[in-house]
């Protein structure tokens, strides 16, 4: 990915205004894949983590708080880890591009029009075209839901979800060590199960201070 492109998506940032997004196109694409396969009923959690990222666009401000507080792997469904991780390869870019430019202006943000110019013209070769689909849903989500919130209401709400979606993540894992500690007894792994035993309380104690 050349510098240039991300310097112009540095510049996309800064206005207040949004790109008009390509209904026609997610639309058709919608209205394609409904005739072919069966709506798929979402988890809590996948439906909590398009809320997430759709939070991130409507208002790019909380990109900072987000990338900080929850990784890809706590994001639930592979569409929306896909798409949450590129956002964070193009917001570390951004980063990058303005400190070497010397940090003087304010931080860059990770707008809607930017993030797009910069996925489509990426070499993201894990499904581009889904991943663009997705990024319009989500950006149409942000503006019907949440279309009269101030952003400290946004912040809250982006606090509350990644709350959620890091607790379910850590109770996911600690299920797992568990299953795993079972199955190392069994096979009498002494080594296997200490690893895994410190694993599991140090995954209990992040539970224990998750939203505190």
């Amino acid at each position: 990915m050349g510098e240039d492109i991300l310097r112009e998506t540095i510049r996309q940032s800064a206005p207040k205004t949004r790109p008009e997004y390509q209904k026609n196109t997610l639309n058709g694409a919608v209205d394609a894949s409904a005739e072919t396969k069966p709506p798929v009923k979402q988890s809590r959690e996948e439906m909590l983590s398009e809320l997430f990222i759709a939070l991130m666009l409507k208002f790019p401000s909380l990109a900072e708080y987000a990338i900080n507080h929850i990784q890809p792997d706590q994001v639930a469904g592979l569409p929306n880890q896909s798409l949450y991780r590129n956002i964070i390869i193009y917001y570390n870019n951004l980063i990058d591009i303005w400190t070497q430019e010397g940090g003087q202006a304010e931080p860059p943000q990770v707008s809607y029009g930017g993030f797009k110019i910069w996925l489509e013209n990426s070499e993201v070769q894990e499904n581009k075209d889904g991943q663009l689909i997705l990024l319009d849903k989500l950006a149409l989500l942000g503006d019907k839901d949440f279309f009269d919130f101030e952003i400290e209401q946004a912040k809250n709400e982006i606090i509350k979800i990644a709350v959620i979606l890091k607790k379910h993540y850590l109770l996911d894992r600690r299920k797992e060590i568990n299953k795993l500690i079972a199955q190392a007894e069994e096979e009498g792994n002494e080594e296997y199960i200490k690893s895994l035993m410190e694993e599991f309380k140090q995954l209990t104690d992040e539970i224990g201070e998750v939203g505190n």
